[in-house]
């Protein structure tokens, strides 16, 4: 058995740190794994208070873990930087790894989960990541089945990755891949196989033609759902949550404070994700669904990540717009190569 190491960026979210490492602790196979923690230096103020009580609380005993390593950073990294130099450390030293953010409280079973799922899909090219989050809707699949292989989300809230993998799809996306097959995805039907939101996030970034469509260039959530349905790859995900989000609580970069609303119908945007079911049980032994209905499924999401009918009518005239432009510009690029060739040709002669 292959255990994968765990890596954890951190900066000042005291509260959220502590509460992901002590249910790691919990795990029945927190002591085969190696645990990485990425401590950034605090870049204004505000961040020395938290920064230093989880510079304390890392003085105690981790004895829970195979071993558990420490980066402290000597100056502000950044969110972006103090991840990617745990990876680039990780994979020189392992072939695969498990990210977790500091505000991910786990499951009992997460690490094995984890582990048995990278192993069982190692080998098959469709799967390219392990999802430890799951939605908190109610979705069709196999009787008996307790994760799926689907292709409607890629949460990044707990993720385990294959090296070779991810290397392959980190190319892929820095060639702005997904930019260039938007057209054919949308012309094909193809993006029509992704959620409401999916089809919306594709859509702007690549029809805005504004700097944050980088977006698409990096490993995401939001890159990676959109390339599992252009190249028709999957992700594997537990049918109960192994991981809870705390960091809608406005202390994150980029989940938003959400203000919970119990009287109205429940979506992504009002859902309380810091009280949301994960997974009680200590053992996980694997039965995936791996016939699960994405079509049918795609509507129940729908319901959850909710855009209206009358903003998708737009994002689908928005496309329409881009698909036409781009094919006039193409007709004109190509008459304008005539012409230059033709003209060549005259003044040889």
């Amino acid at each position: 058995m292959i255990y994968a190491p765990v890596i954890i960026p951190t900066l000042c979210r005291y509260k959220h740190f502590v509460r992901c490492i002590e249910s790691l602790k919990k795990n029945t196979w927190a002591k085969h794994t190696d645990v990485y923690i990425g401590l950034d230096y605090p870049a204004k103020e505000s961040h020395w208070a938290g920064y230093n009580q989880i510079k304390k609380y890392l003085e105690h005993d981790f004895s829970e873990f195979k071993s558990f390593t420490v980066f402290e950073r000597s100056k502000n990294h950044g969110a972006f930087q103090n991840i990617q130099k745990l990876i680039d450390y990780c994979e020189k030293r392992y072939d695969r790894y498990i990210t977790l953010e500091d505000d991910t409280e786990c499951s009992l079973n997460f690490l094995q989960y984890m582990d048995l799922m990278l192993e069982k899909y190692e080998n098959d090219d469709s799967v390219i990541a392990i999802s430890g989050y799951s939605a908190p809707i109610e979705l069709s699949f196999a009787e008996g089945c307790n994760a799926i292989k689907q292709q409607l989300q890629a949460n990044t809230w707990g993720t385990g990755r294959w090296k070779s993998k991810t290397k392959r799809i980190k190319k892929y996306l820095a060639k702005s891949e997904l930019e260039k097959r938007y057209i054919k995805t949308y012309q094909s039907g193809r993006i029509f196989k992704m959620t409401d939101w999916a089809i919306m996030d594709y859509t702007n970034l690549v029809t805005q033609g504004v700097s944050w469509n980088s977006i698409l260039k990096k490993i995401s959530d939001v890159s990676l759902r959109i390339f599992l349905t252009v190249e028709d790859k999957y992700v594997i995900m537990p049918v109960v949550s192994k991981t809870r989000n705390l960091g809608f609580d406005g202390s994150g970069l980029y989940c938003q404070e959400i203000s919970y609303s119990p009287n109205k119908r429940i979506t992504s945007e009002n859902y309380d994700y810091s009280n949301q079911r994960i997974d009680e049980s200590n053992d996980f032994v694997p039965m995936v669904d791996e016939g699960f209905d994405n079509e049918y499924n795609r509507s129940i999401y729908n319901q959850f990540d909710v855009v209206s009918k009358r903003k998708m009518d737009t994002i689908i005239k928005q496309a329409e717009c881009y698909c036409k432009l781009s094919r006039l510009n193409r007709v004109l690029l190509k008459k304008q190569l005539i012409e230059k060739s033709i003209l060549k040709r005259i003044k040889k002669v």
